[in-house]
């Protein structure tokens, strides 16, 4: 069976391609026949068939060649353009480097400059310093030479010239009388104004206390003008205004004794009398009521003047007593609480 159909296929395959020959021979002849009666111009057609292909190839070669140009030539600016912003880049760094070296050698100029002139400044300091250390060696050698041989003139000298003594000694003689005459008059007329009508102490408050517990310069800017201008101007009257009306000192007496030793009076009241327990505060220790009171023996006065308003719930004027100050209780304290204060001050202070 497949013999059969391989021979049939063999016979239309023989039989068809005689045929198609024969299809293309006559087709070949009708065309030169037209072509040589003129009627289709076969050969012409297929030149310009073959003239228009071959143009339109060279056109787009041409257009080919001109893009490949164009892109070469931005290629070109590009890369000299690249080339100039590169060395542009590389002189501009040049530059920098230049003003950073430029800068660095002055900055280490000028550093080697301020370093130099502190070494001579130190030096100078050096040598002031070993100079002031000699000179206060040779002062303290003369002292401690002057204190061994005369110790009460020394000590006396010593009170003497305390901070407000000096202050004092600048004034001319003439000056200095009329402003102890002065003192003199005005605490009389403090007596008469003020402390005749002031009330006295009853006890401690919570505000007086905490006068106390500060160091008396800090008190001091808790002080009424009126307290700091009598405490400056008029230490003696004020002073004694204190001690009169907490029953330490009379008034009389303790002005006299602040006009001929107002050193020893104020020492002698805040560290050996009851003075400082009454307002409030502890019992000051003798060196550093002596150190405070040589050192500002004013911000002492306003300090227990200030404390002692607040105690009695008067406020001092300079001349005159204002009572405008609230109390709770007995010297402006609760009833328990000024009971407490009490039995306290008397196991401290047996006297009291």
């Amino acid at each position: 069976m497949e013999e059969y159909l391989i021979s049939q296929t063999i016979m239309v395959a023989g039989s068809r391609l005689p045929a198609a020959l024969l299809c293309g021979s006559a087709l070949a002849g009708s065309l030169l026949i037209l072509d040589s009666a003129g009627i289709v111009p076969v050969a012409k057609s297929l030149g310009e068939a073959g003239v228009s292909l071959r143009g339109r190839r060279l056109q787009m070669y041409g257009h080919h060649v001109a893009v490949a140009q164009q892109g070469m030539q931005y290629a070109g600016q590009i890369h000299q353009g690249v080339s100039q912003g590169v060395d542009q880049t590389a002189e501009y760094a040049g530059q920098i480097h230049q003003g950073v070296s430029q800068g660095v050698g002055q900055t280490a100029e000028y550093g080697s400059q301020v370093a130099q002139q502190g070494m001579e400044y130190g030096s100078q300091g050096m040598q002031y310093g070993h100079s002031a250390l000699r000179q206060g060696a040779q002062y303290g050698g003369q002292l401690a030479g002057q204190v061994a041989d005369h110790p009460y003139q020394s000590i006396a000298e010593g009170l003497r010239n305390n901070p407000q003594s000096v202050i004092n000694s600048y004034l001319p003689s003439g000056y200095q009388f009329l402003l102890v005459l002065a003192q003199v008059i005005f605490a009389v007329i403090y007596y008469c104004t003020v402390v005749s009508n002031y009330p006295y102490w009853n006890g401690p408050t919570p505000q007086s206390c905490q006068l106390q517990s500060e160091p008396a310069p800090c008190a001091t800017t808790s002080t009424s003008p009126s307290n700091c201008f009598l405490s400056y101007c008029c230490p003696q009257a004020r002073a004694a205004h204190t001690f009169d009306r907490t029953g330490v000192l009379d008034y009389w007496c303790g002005v006299l004794a602040m006009f001929f030793c107002p050193f020893c009076t104020l020492c002698w009241a805040n560290a050996c009398t009851d003075l400082n327990p009454k307002l409030g505060g502890e019992p000051a220790n003798i060196c550093s009521s002596a150190l405070c009171t040589w050192l500002c023996s004013c911000c002492v006065i306003s300090q227990d003047a200030e404390s002692l308003d607040a105690a009695t719930g008067s406020s001092t004027g300079i001349c005159g007593v204002d009572y405008g100050m609230k109390q709770m209780g007995p010297g402006g304290m609760m009833p328990g609480q000024h009971m407490m204060h009490q039995q306290h001050m008397m196991h401290q202070h047996p006297r009291y």
